[in-house]
């Protein structure tokens, strides 16, 4: 069965009632219950699914809009593992909330909101992204259950819970990093983490089909990205809301926030660097001023995240900057924090050094502190060179003195490790 990766007819009825019955002694672990599943069509977090239709819709069809408090679940759950937050959507309303067995028009589509679901299916799936028992727990230490929401308990009925979970799901099988829907490779892979969810062809495609419904939709709540961030910098729209504009698809989108300009709410999506790893407060898990999902990687503006992650790759080809970065984006509260610590800025006689929460580029998303060779973040060490603190001895700074030009950014003239693209 293994040998022919599932490929056995389906009349083949001895075949299937001995995978189903291997399948039934729950002996192995979730991978293999699952490939085992996949030849009876059934699945081993739902049990056995009706037939249906392979799910395609109707043109003009466009999937329900997506209420904000989801759509954040769904985009924390989905950075944790590296996945699409629209494939973890298209699961939740179009495979496990839908109302229509086969296709699913946008009629039939729900997306209950309520942090406690406690609906069952026939077959004993349970939560809001419908797990078995034994998958959630296998009751040897493994399974998928997670403690998303932080209160010490792994809850299948929990929505942050079981939307990790399933995120996790997705990830082990075939989901992870793909955020497009390019046809080839990317659709097959989807098509296959899908089809893990749930073993049956009508269900992978309708879930599929939903999917790129939702990342054409501008329907969601939040701002969905109507453009994507390229390498170059739209300078004209720096300071702009950038929930329109998708993260570069090299790094992750973790969501919209708060940014701030000229002390004015700013709307920004953020996205976080795979290839620039960040010690920043903002970026360490645990830390009280940390931007959830950003997970040790820095985070910025999606304005700029292009060309920021075409920095990082540059100075990585060339051995530089290999300690990272320190503060990228910061919030509000991280800002006001740094003030009060600052006499300059606590006092606003003087806001060289920090500058006066609201006005930080840091707030949106857009400045860098770099790690300079083994120098720390701090006046102490600057060169000045006609008034501008540098580190010319050092090699970090000598590239990004050479190259960050290249990518529209340039050094605050206080700091040597401060670097932004109008250079505030």
């Amino acid at each position: 069965i293994i040998v022919n990766d599932g490929k056995i007819d389906a009349t083949e009825n001895a075949v299937n009632d001995i995978a189903m019955n291997i399948y039934n002694c729950n002996l192995f672990d979730n991978s293999v219950r699952g490939g085992l599943g996949a030849l009876h069509g059934f699945t081993n977090d739902h049990g056995l699914e009706d037939e249906g239709s392979d799910g395609e819709f109707a043109p003009g069809d466009s999937p329900s809009q997506i209420p904000s408090e989801l759509w954040e679940i769904f985009t924390m759950a989905a950075a944790k593992y590296n996945i699409s937050p629209y494939a973890l959507a298209a699961i939740y309303g179009f495979g496990e909330h839908c109302t229509n067995s086969g296709a699913c028009p946008v009629s039939q589509v729900r997306w209950p909101t309520d942090l406690i679901q406690t609906a069952k299916s026939g077959a004993g799936a349970q939560g809001p992204f419908q797990f078995m028992p034994k998958t959630w727990d296998n009751g040897r230490g493994g399974g998928y259950k997670e403690d998303c929401d932080g209160d010490g308990q792994t809850d299948i009925t929990n929505l942050k819970d079981s939307a990790c979970a399933a995120a996790h799901y997705l990830a082990v099988n075939g989901a992870e990093g793909i955020f497009d829907a390019e046809p080839g490779s990317h659709e097959t892979l989807l098509k296959k983490a899908f089809f893990a969810y749930n073993h049956a062809n009508w269900y992978a495609n309708r879930v599929y089909e939903g999917y790129k419904k939702l990342l054409a939709s501008s329907l969601i709540v939040g701002g969905r990205p109507t453009s994507t961030a390229g390498p170059a910098i739209d300078f004209a729209h720096l300071f702009e809301d950038s929930t329109s504009v998708g993260c570069d698809p090299r790094t992750r989108d973790i969501g919209i926030h708060d940014g701030y300009r000229n002390e004015n709410v700013v709307k920004i999506r953020l996205c976080a660097l795979p290839n620039l790893k960040s010690n920043s407060d903002a970026s360490t898990p645990s830390n009280e001023f940390y931007v959830n999902s950003a997970n040790g990687q820095a985070i910025v503006n999606a304005r700029v995240s292009g060309a920021v992650f075409e920095l990082a790759e540059a100075a990585k080809t060339d051995g530089r900057l290999l300690n990272g970065a320190g503060s990228a984006f910061r919030t509000m509260a991280h800002q006001q924090y740094l003030c009060s610590q600052n006499e300059g800025c606590r006092t606003g006689q003087s806001y060289a050094l920090v500058a006066k929460p609201g006005t930080s580029n840091h707030q949106m998303g857009l400045a860098m502190d770099f790690y300079i060779n083994n120098l720390r973040i701090n006046n102490d060490q600057c060169q000045y060179v006609n008034g501008r603190c540098t580190a010319k001895d050092y090699s970090d700074w000598q590239w990004l003195e050479a190259n960050a030009a290249r990518f529209g950014y340039k050094q605050y003239i206080n700091e040597f490790w401060h670097w932004s693209p109008d250079g505030g």
